[in-house]
């Protein structure tokens, strides 16, 4: 089974998606999953240099006619159903995720998934700038990665405008919100849904595609 996740890596509800995702393909070994990343932009007009995550907070609290501790208070409830953990406190920069995603572009498929959950650490744990890119040379390094060679790839103008592209063509493709879910090109969703959820979208998937007339037959 293919499963295509749509995300922004710092988009928190894309961060505990992920994670209930690994826990349904863990509850339900007899599905052999692939994971296709897809890079997303919630927010691609942020400078590079990044905005202060106060401010930012405020502005989608506004935005939402609430206030950012209860925006915070929800996701963290999410989050320890997931297992996994937010420190806010330490969150400074909501940076443009442009960078970041051209480094999981840039990582070999065995090492992508390494590379995205040990960001995820980075920035909502470590409170790390992962729109620095001498942050995330570092962090390459951290997951075994040549820091030479991810350096080179981070500056490297054609990767980082493919990157740009397949995230606005998401936007283009009708994605509104992350996390998106595609499984085997038949069934969609968007969410953060939880494990059980999930795995019911696998199995219905599973049934769409086994439904579907072979390739030279007659509907």
């Amino acid at each position: 089974m293919i499963i295509d996740f749509v995300h922004d890596l710092v988009c928190p509800w894309s961060r505990i998606g992920y994670a209930n995702l690994r826990t349904a393909i863990a509850e339900h070994p007899e599905y052999d999953v692939e994971i296709r990343f897809r890079p997303y932009q919630l927010n691609a007009d942020v400078p590079m240099a990044g905005v202060p995550y106060a401010v930012y907070l405020l502005s989608i609290a506004n935005a939402g006619n609430t206030d950012g501790a209860a925006i915070e208070a929800r996701i963290n409830a999410a989050a320890e159903k997931a297992g996994i953990t937010f420190n806010f406190d330490k969150v400074k920069t909501m940076p443009n995720s442009l960078l970041a995603h051209t480094l999981t572009a840039a990582a070999g498929e065995a090492d992508r998934a390494k590379v995205i959950e040990a960001l995820h650490k980075a920035y909502w744990e470590d409170g790390r700038d992962i729109g620095d890119a001498d942050t995330l040379v570092e962090i390459a390094g951290e997951c075994g990665l040549d820091p030479v060679a991810m350096r080179v790839a981070i500056d490297f103008p054609d990767l980082r405008n493919r990157v740009k592209e397949l995230a606005a063509r998401m936007h283009t493709d009708g994605v509104n919100q992350v996390p998106f879910y595609v499984f085997n090109d038949t069934l969609s969703m968007a969410g953060a849904y939880q494990p059980v959820q999930i795995g019911a979208a696998m199995a219905k998937a599973t049934e769409l595609v086994a439904a579907q007339p072979a390739a030279g037959t007659d509907a």
